[in-house]
């Protein structure tokens, strides 16, 4: 393991400088994680990491890495480092001191930067080709819907990667409908924050069922903002800088003359899931692309763009529902609800079935009013065939009704004869079916299990109490969580250690000076210490120390070998000594 340095000391120093504000957005901005934002020793060290180090030299443009180039060989910059100061790269001191690594020096000083003669094309201003990205991005954002509604009905593990399996992708493939591209489409759920992975699981964000309740244009506006969030810097600022690249020809070249650093491996999946969102057509962007990179809700300018929805889908007697345009949310909820998707998107085809009809009475669809949902999603008279089945299908299901009762459940029947058939039945002996009357069965399973254990043998049943709210239940509206847990986490930790700094500096003792100390023991630093006396005056001690317990230092001097212990509370400065 390579030991602590002396930049690591002087970026404790300089860490310990900073206000509330500014750690939170150095911690953001170089993608920290939260248990390394506890102390500032271990902030120190993540920043100076190899890894962290690079991404954050990639993400720096032209201007700022030629003043890092000069600064690491020893010249005097021209242009502003303030923005290098906010990357945690360099401390705005006098002369201005560098938090770069040996290999980030060595990129810097063999780094030639040229100016190659770039001209760019126009945004994608063709109608056609507008309205065909807008629309895209909202076919992506049903197809969404659909991944998300998909893993809540059926919930999926995880391989050892902790991302989906084979098996897993074809299950949603299945459950979602034909003719779409799943892997994209659950890398960008992942991506967005609406899926997450946990305990070996793939479960709904705790915001997910919130923002499936938004409108389009909501929705489009929270997973392009989160999207871009966990894109590279470069890849933001190569779209804001020159909004008429032609991603598909110069790409590459684009980005680093913008970012000579960055080292675009991603590039592909970036513009993959791009072009799904509706941010690229063609490998160009539009005029909404460069403000979403912006960070400015330019959903607006997306909506203008979008095709108008048809008046519904239209019904036929084969029992299959066909859209000849974009389907409107609502009728997509309805159609969701009470029909089998074959085909999802933004122009989906649905089945009728009873056993899909008994699905959206078991998912709590009111029986009085399903017949009038369906017929008010389509754009024409509901054909007989599929008002008969749905008719026989809530004649059939209302000779069973079921009501909580306690733990268990009571099963109450229209007649004699089927309370004696449901008793009967051998697919049910496993509920432990007890007769109280000739109309009345119970059983110890709570509902929603007898519901499904009635489902599976066909059994039409209707539950007294909804099993599942239908559609958007009280709460649902709140709008969707925009920070993710992780960020919160962060912000929390560095609050904390904010004041824990603040309030050492209180009683006297320099800020971070716990972690310096900490820091000098593991790499066998030697410190420059300055200690208050009694009398209030200050003494010099060159001392490599050696354990901090206790409140107090103990250590070698350095010029005698004598051992000595100080009292941290004593400390009023200390340095680490020049090699």
């Amino acid at each position: 393991m390579q030991l602590p340095s002396r930049s690591t000391l002087e970026l404790i120093s300089w860490l310990a400088e900073r206000d509330e504000a500014s750690l939170v957005e150095l911690a953001r901005i170089r993608d920290i994680p939260a248990p390394q934002c506890t102390s500032l020793g271990d902030l120190a060290q993540a920043l100076l990491s190899p890894e962290n180090q690079q991404r954050a030299l990639e993400s720096l443009p032209r201007l700022d890495v030629q003043a890092l180039q000069l600064l690491a060989t020893g010249s005097e910059p021209t242009a502003e480092i303030s923005s290098l100061v906010g990357w945690g790269l360099v401390a705005g001191h006098t002369p201005p001191t560098l938090f770069v690594d040996d290999a980030g020096r060595e990129t810097l000083s063999a780094l030639r930067l040229d100016s190659p003669d770039l001209s760019f094309a126009d945004l994608v201003t063709d109608d056609t080709a507008t309205a065909k990205a807008a629309a895209r991005g909202w076919a992506t954002l049903c197809h969404l819907e659909d991944c998300l509604e998909a893993v809540a009905a059926h919930p999926l593990t995880t391989g050892k990667d902790q991302v989906l399996s084979t098996a897993a992708l074809k299950t949603l493939a299945t459950n979602m409908g034909e003719g779409l591209d799943v892997t994209g489409i659950a890398r960008l759920a992942f991506d967005t924050g609406l899926l997450e992975s946990r305990g070996g699981r793939i479960e709904l964000a705790a915001h997910a069922r919130s923002w499936l309740t938004l409108s389009p244009g909501e929705q489009w506006s929270s997973v392009v903002s989160q999207w871009f969030a966990g894109t590279p810097a470069w890849w933001k600022g190569t779209l804001i800088a020159a909004p008429g690249v032609s991603w598909n020809e110069q790409g590459h070249t684009a980005i680093t003359h913008f970012f000579p650093l960055a080292r675009p491996e991603t590039l592909d999946s970036l513009m993959s899931s791009a072009h799904l969102l509706g941010l690229l057509e063609h490998g160009r962007a539009l005029e909404w692309t460069a403000p979403s990179a912006a960070g400015v809700d330019a959903s607006g300018l997306w909506e203008k763009a979008l095709p108008p929805t048809s008046p519904g889908v239209f019904a036929h007697d084969d029992l299959t529902f066909l859209a000849t345009g974009p389907v409107s949310k609502e009728h997509r909820r309805t159609l969701n609800s009470v029909a089998h998707r074959d085909l999802g998107g933004l122009v989906p085809r649905y089945r009728l079935s009873a056993a899909s009809v008994l699905r959206a009475l078991h998912d709590g669809h009111p029986a009085d009013s399903l017949l009038e949902a369906v017929s008010s999603a389509c754009a024409n008279p509901l054909p007989h065939t599929m008002a008969a089945l749905i008719d026989d299908t809530l004649r059939r299901a209302s000779e069973v009704s079921l009501k909580t009762e306690g733990t268990g459940t009571t099963i109450t029947t229209s007649r004699a004869e089927k309370t004696r058939e449901l008793a009967l039945d051998p697919r049910l002996d496993m509920m432990g079916l007890h007769e109280r009357d000739e109309n009345t069965l119970h059983s110890s399973w709570p509902i929603e299990r007898v519901q499904n254990a009635l489902t599976q043998a066909a059994i039409p049943a209707l539950p007294e109490s909804p099993a599942r709210s239908h559609g958007g239940g009280e709460g649902d509206s709140a709008a969707p969580v925009t920070t993710p847990a992780e960020a919160l986490r962060r912000d929390d930790a560095i609050g904390a250690l904010f004041r824990d700094v603040r309030a050492a500096e209180a009683r006297g003792v320099p800020a971070g000076v716990g972690n310096m100390i900490d820091v000098a023991i593991e790499g066998k630093i030697s410190l420059d210490i300055s200690v208050e006396m009694p009398d209030a005056s200050l003494v010099r001690f060159v001392m490599e120390p050696r354990a901090l317990s206790g409140g107090r230092l103990r250590g070698v001097e350095v010029h005698n070998a004598t051992e000595r212990t100080l009292p941290v509370s004593r400390i009023r400065s200390l340095h680490a000594l020049e090699a």
